[in-house]
């Protein structure tokens, strides 16, 4: 690896572990939703449940859910999380990408760019994973 291509992955990573301060990052949602009810429903605060973890469209290296009309439970969505973790995904234009604890998560179609998931709401009924539009840079 040329040293151009180490400082690139250097930034790139800088810039990941700054969007895990303020983004709910994949180790933290594994915590989480161990210590919830395992069948209550998981559903994002704008409409469906999250489905099809791949590579983030805008940052490769984080990790997206696309939304979808079926019901998910807290159990369903822990096993999409921890069999996302250690998982390679290749990137929307190459790339392979390992998603770790301190991976950013998203809500995004494929190919997409999306909202944060910024945390988890316990509800009666389950959670609700709060979303958040951010500029871009943010």
């Amino acid at each position: 690896m040329n040293d151009i291509q180490k400082q690139m992955d250097a930034l790139m990573e800088a810039l990941r572990m700054t969007r895990a301060d303020y983004h709910l990052t994949l180790g933290r949602a594994i915590k989480q939703l161990g210590n919830i009810d395992p069948i209550g429903a998981v559903s994002f605060d704008t409409e469906g449940a999250p489905a099809n973890p791949h590579s983030y469209r805008g940052y490769y290296s984080d990790l997206a859910f696309e939304s979808d009309g079926f019901t998910i439970t807290v159990k369903e969505f822990l096993t999409l999380c921890t069999e996302a973790l250690g998982k390679t995904f290749e990137g929307y234009k190459g790339g392979d990408f390992i998603m770790t604890e301190d991976t950013p998560l998203w809500l995004a179609s494929y190919g997409c760019t999306g909202s944060a998931i910024m945390g988890i709401m316990e509800t009666e009924d389950g959670i609700v994973l709060i979303t958040k539009d951010l500029e871009e840079g943010e």
